[in-house]
């Protein structure tokens, strides 16, 4: 073999050998030195993903919209009540039947059989009862399911950072989102927080839509149906600012609090509404801790209640 040839494959050798110890160098450093995104769209699709999943066997689960896949967390209820809990809120969502069944899928045939509905003014609006986000992940196919709920988690460190999200970071600013992929629960907050942020959003919305009291008398009948057919179900509204509830009620004429005094002259289990102690972020989610707090109250309500 030629002298120039040996020396080429000798440089080609010890250039590969410094490029394989440089990736995992780069990669390890780069894992104490760039901040954490404040929401991995990796393990965002990972979590969206999961709530597809329908063979877990739950005792409870809960449906409703991002008030309720930000604000309870079954991982409380499974330390304080021992029973097996799963979120199914998603974004914008209306409780319609097709929401349900799919949410009731996962409830184990011999357990407690119980159905943890929110309501909001926004879940009977225009916009929510099309149901676009729940329709849009369940449109996935099944392998792109797949590979998001099972690969994605191991892979998010590749999700892409913008120098914004560096700079936010040093400015202690952002809207943080860690999901939980196994229960569909996702613990958020913002920097900073603003509990009048989201208000003049939803006071923009309804002023353009209107509250459907066809779908809220669809809603009422499908619940006495599934309490008919063994289940338990039990309706809550879950917690947001003040000046929220104020601008709801005042917008739809105490829609709420009349379908809930409705549902439970039907005889329909209602937890009253209760934001004592509680702080949101924007007006419409509650916090991390209060979030936690909220859990806490809810399996103490929830307990008592089926504990007769």
């Amino acid at each position: 073999m030629p002298v120039e040839m040996t020396y080429r494959l000798k440089m080609a050798e010890r250039s590969m050998k410094l490029w394989m110890l440089f990736i995992p160098i780069t990669l390890l450093a780069s894992i104490f030195i760039l901040p954490e995104l404040p929401s991995s769209p990796m393990r965002r699709d990972a979590f969206w993903a999961g709530k597809m999943e329908s063979d877990t066997n739950e005792d409870i689960v809960f449906v409703g919209d991002s008030r309720v896949y930000r604000g309870i967390d079954p991982l409380v209820f499974g330390r304080m009540t021992k029973l097996k809990a799963r979120n199914f809120g998603f974004s914008s969502a209306s409780p319609d039947s097709i929401l349900i069944e799919h949410a009731i899928n996962c409830l184990s045939s011999s357990g407690k059989k119980l159905v943890v509905i929110a309501v909001s003014a926004n879940s009977f609006m225009s916009s929510s009862i099309e149901n676009t986000h729940f329709k849009s992940v369940k449109s996935w196919s099944v392998s792109d399911k797949w590979v998001k709920y099972h690969i994605y988690p191991l892979i998010s460190f590749f999700d892409n950072r913008s120098v914004a999200d560096i700079f936010k970071y040093m400015k202690s600013e952002g809207y943080y989102e860690h999901y939980n992929i196994s229960n569909g629960f996702a613990a958020s907050y913002k920097i900073p927080a603003d509990s009048n942020a989201a208000v003049p959003a939803y006071q923009r919305q309804f002023e353009r839509e209107q509250y459907s009291k066809d779908a809220e008398s669809k809603f009422i009948n499908y619940v006495l149906r599934l309490k008919s057919s063994g289940y338990h179900p039990v309706i809550i509204r879950v917690p947001c600012s003040y000046s929220m509830i104020q601008l709801e009620d005042m917008a739809t004429k105490n829609a709420i609090p009349r379908l809930m005094r409705e549902l439970m002259d039907r005889g329909i289990d209602v937890l009253p509404y209760v934001s004592d102690g509680l702080s949101s972020y924007d007006g419409s989610h509650l916090d991390e801790q209060s979030a936690e707090l909220y859990s806490q109250k809810l399996s103490q309500d929830i307990g008592r209640l089926y504990s007769k």
